[in-house]
């Protein structure tokens, strides 16, 4: 009961130094090298090698080589430039069944269900935690796996694939090949995706799809982008295109109510870069807004924030019809819990920090509004738009 009135003894001034990297091992390395030098359809899964923003170039290198498609499964982060036009998308079923060779880089969820492995291909998974030991239960089989500190691993592999990789003509002009289909196929998507946006022009309510167009067009692309939209996170990934290191995350983990703060974090740690943060309505209302903006005004942190503001929660009420087709609120429109009404004046929030505030109910108005707004972030104002979009 004594022990606490103790003196006690003197700090030395040291601490615990952190671990050294774990590398992988070279020859197993080797062997992965020389399988995807001779694999003629090798595909690139990855969700959180971008991170450690040094690894993008790597990726680039490597994938551009091999003329190697890349997909990124559930992104973190930004891990390979998204107008690139080895870049295939955020769904890699189609390209993993015609595969030899899947490398599967950093990433948690490769495909779902786990169980529905892709083809035939050899499956190789490079991760710093091949285990996922942050989760209850990863699940996904593989060929080979080659633990160790990611950016180490892929500048060895890639120095490895460069000093093996000596292609036959046969194999140059197949690889040259591939690549111009994989481009073809990724500017016809692009296309597709755009022209299909921007058809959505004069819908009243607004689009969400035009939204993230637009958006996509005006910010600039040394915008980092923070993503908490939930429901709407695939048309924001596939439309506010980001090609530049560190400038696309979304706020991760079993709930709602961390983009702000992370937003902000992003901002603090390099406050020449300007910081977007897109986020639902519902998700916006889970984010300790007083706080965030509060810091944001006290601490000279200015961001935008963009809400997708569907008046409601959209992931809530796409559950209930999905489940329960024929149910009550299916057949009546009732959807207990699921809406929020009346609409708050979110601009007020924004405007009551010494903001700027502006609520965009007119599609043609919205690049006027962005262009607003960003004018407003360079002088130093946090700024917030709301969008007034369609359910």
């Amino acid at each position: 009961e004594f022990v606490w009135m103790d003196d006690c003894p003197p700090f030395d001034g040291r601490c615990t130094p952190p671990p050294l990297p774990v590398h992988a091992d070279p020859a197993a390395l080797e062997d992965v090298a020389r399988q995807l030098v001779s694999a003629k359809r090798p595909v690139l899964v990855t969700g959180s090698a971008g991170r450690d923003t040094r690894n993008v170039a790597i990726l680039v290198e490597l994938a551009e080589r091999l003329a190697m498609p890349v997909v990124e499964a559930g992104p973190d982060f930004l891990n390979f430039p998204r107008g690139h036009q080895l870049h295939q998308g955020f769904n890699a079923d189609q390209l993993m069944n015609e595969a030899d060779v899947v490398v599967l880089v950093a990433t948690q969820l490769p495909w779902y269900p786990a169980s529905r492995r892709p083809g035939n291909a050899k499956i190789i998974q490079i991760d710093d935690d091949p285990s996922n030991e942050r989760l209850p239960y990863w699940g996904f089989q593989v060929d080979v796996v080659i633990p160790g500190e990611l950016n180490s691993t892929l500048q060895q592999l890639n120095a490895l694939v460069a000093k093996l990789d000596t292609a036959s003509v046969s194999v140059a002009d197949a690889r040259k090949e591939r690549l111009a289909e994989l481009a073809g196929r990724q500017e016809k998507s692009r296309e597709d995706a755009r022209s299909k946006a921007l058809a959505l022009s004069n819908n009243h309510p607004m689009s969400s799809l035009f939204a993230a167009q637009v958006i996509g067009e005006e910010l600039p692309q040394n915008v980092a982008l923070v993503e908490e939209t939930i429901t709407q996170k695939g048309m924001v990934l596939r439309h506010v295109v980001r090609n530049l290191p560190g400038t696309a995350c979304r706020a991760p983990g079993g709930g709602l109510g961390k983009g702000m703060g992370l937003a902000l974090g992003l901002k603090v740690a390099d406050p020449d870069r300007p910081v977007a943060l897109i986020v639902g309505d519902g998700s916006f209302y889970y984010n300790p807004v007083p706080a965030a903006f509060g810091f944001a005004q006290q601490y000279n942190a200015p961001i935008l924030v963009i809400i997708m503001d569907n008046r409601g929660y959209g992931s809530e009420k796409d559950d209930i019809v999905r489940l329960y087709p024929d149910g009550y609120s299916v057949r009546t429109g009732t959807f207990l819990g699921s809406l929020i009404e009346p609409t708050p004046d979110y601009a007020g929030f924004a405007q009551a920090f010494g903001g700027y505030g502006e609520r965009v109910e007119d599609p043609q108005e919205l690049r006027g509004a962005i262009r607003r707004a960003l004018e407003q972030v360079n002088a130093g104002r946090l700024a917030l738009l709301d969008l007034f979009v369609q359910p």
